[in-house]
């Protein structure tokens, strides 16, 4: 509960700022559509006024044209001989207008104000329309075009007679018809994208009142996922700490174990020597001497370790680059520990020479062999061999580690299990062995071989070729 209580108020603060931005997106967004399909509905409802302007100029001229006929519509069937006996000769048209200039509506300004309506509204409903509606304006200026010499024509052959009249008449209302179905062709594209102007129009209205509360939930979300987030994270690093802690605490009592152990006895045995020195004959007194340097040694060895941890956390641990014979630094190792009792331990191989630190080289097979003392069976083998590379191999008959602890092992204050026989250790052993493998360009690596665990130390072979450096510095 801390966790959240200390989350709240910021999480809820974003929680707010990721809605309000979320409904400010969408109001936006909403309103640019609406804005858009509002733009569209006006330039629609231009057009469609445009079209209609266009329409109300031909009713006006084909109103005029119907005057113009309406006289001679019952006077039709008088001319007929004559428009008969004209078989063969020249049209009406030809004949009128054979010898005259063409003809002139100036005298009809009714008939010239809406040819000019016609094609001021025209010219300004093209850059309206879309590409695709273009062409269709193009006819309709041609036909407009028609239909306007139609109309002199008309004109010209006023009073010729019903017969020539009506021929012209009937051009005229051909090409009226044709304007007409243009213009219709154009009211209804009109209508047809005003209608899509209006179902946009109303799309944006639904978006706006599904698009807000979908965003601002979308927003509650993310705020509940960051906040989940933080509390997963803080409570990793409270695991952490607690793990560090503990870590720390059983760093501190298998330290202060280890110390006070070999310091005991070695204090025992001062105590010994100087209250019953007298009493002791040398043979006892060299034994107890050589357990208390034992001891100290032991001491030592452990705060080597403490040691190098401590340095390879900065770089600063330095090791020997020079010739080493395994297994004599095998040997040497012996000298100073012994097996447990019921441990029989073997020592295999022949003299393998590789390149590393000696005292280095030593303090593995130390940490490794008081690992196998510890943890393993009853059988040790300590094996030397070359082959691409000089290895060095602690074999023991025990239980083995499982096989999801086998990497783990090798880190700081890590222990793969116990022994109810033997105390807890540090568990820095294995972990200071393969950093300064590593830093002698080899390594240090744990298998389990049939019904053997198996720890394999490698270094470079031996180079017989002269080293000029005798020592590095390695960062591990």
């Amino acid at each position: 509960m801390g966790v959240y209580s200390r989350l709240r108020v910021p999480v809820l603060a974003g929680t707010l700022v990721v809605c309000l931005v979320a409904a400010t997106v969408g109001i936006l967004f909403t309103l640019g559509r609406s804005s858009h399909s509002s733009a569209e509905m006006r330039e629609e409802a231009e057009e469609a006024l445009l079209v209609l302007e266009m329409e109300r100029a031909i009713e006006a001229i084909a109103a005029h044209t119907a005057e113009l006929v309406a006289p001679f519509a019952d006077h039709s069937g008088e001319d007929g001989s004559s428009g008969g006996s004209d078989t063969g000769s020249e049209g009406p048209l030809d004949a009128t207008m054979e010898g005259t200039d063409h003809p002139d509506l100036g005298d009809h300004p009714e008939v010239m104000t809406a040819l000019g309506a016609f094609r001021a509204a025209a010219v300004e409903l093209i850059p309206l329309l879309p590409s695709a509606g273009r062409p269709m304006m193009g006819t309709l200026l041609d036909t407009l075009r028609d239909y306007e010499l139609s109309i002199e024509e008309l004109h010209a052959v006023e009073g010729e007679g019903g017969n020539t009249m009506a021929t012209y008449h009937a051009t005229t209302q051909v090409h009226e018809t044709q304007l007409r179905a243009v213009l219709t062709d154009l009211q209804s594209a009109e209508a047809e994208e005003i209608k899509e102007a209006i179902i946009g129009s109303i799309a944006a209205e639904r978006w706006l009142w599904w698009l807000v509360p979908a965003l601002s939930l979308l927003g509650m979300l993310i705020a509940g996922y960051l906040m989940w987030l933080h509390a997963e994270r803080h409570r990793q690093d409270v695991r952490t700490l607690q793990r560090i802690g503990r870590d720390k605490d059983r760093f501190i009592t298998s330290v202060s174990h280890e110390l006070r152990t070999p310091l005991t006895s070695v204090l025992g045995f001062i105590e010994l020597l100087e209250g019953d020195g007298d009493a002791i004959d040398a043979r006892q007194r060299r034994e107890l001497l050589g357990l208390a340097a034992r001891e100290a040694q032991d001491l030592t060895h452990l705060i080597e370790d403490l040691l190098v941890i401590g340095r390879s956390d900065s770089g600063t641990v330095f090791v020997a680059d020079v010739e080493v014979d395994l297994r004599a630094q095998v040997e040497q190792v012996l000298e100073a520990i012994e097996a447990p009792p019921a441990v029989h331990l073997e020592v295999d191989g022949r003299d393998v020479k590789g390149r590393g630190d000696p005292a280095r080289v030593r303090q593995i097979v130390r940490n490794l062999l008081s690992n196998a003392f510890r943890y393993g069976g009853d059988h040790v083998r300590v094996v030397t061999r070359a082959g691409a590379t000089a290895s060095l191999s602690v074999i023991d008959d025990g239980p083995g580690i499982p096989e999801a602890e086998r990497e783990r092992v090798f880190e700081p204050y890590e222990r793969a299990h116990s022994s109810a026989t033997q105390p807890a250790s540090v568990g820095l052993g294995l972990a200071v062995s393969r950093r300064l493998a590593r830093a002698m360009r080899g390594d240090l690596v744990y298998s389990y071989r049939g019904s053997t665990s198996v720890f394999e130390l490698t270094l470079p072979l031996a180079d017989p070729a002269p080293v000029t450096r005798a020592s590095r510095r390695a960062a591990v």
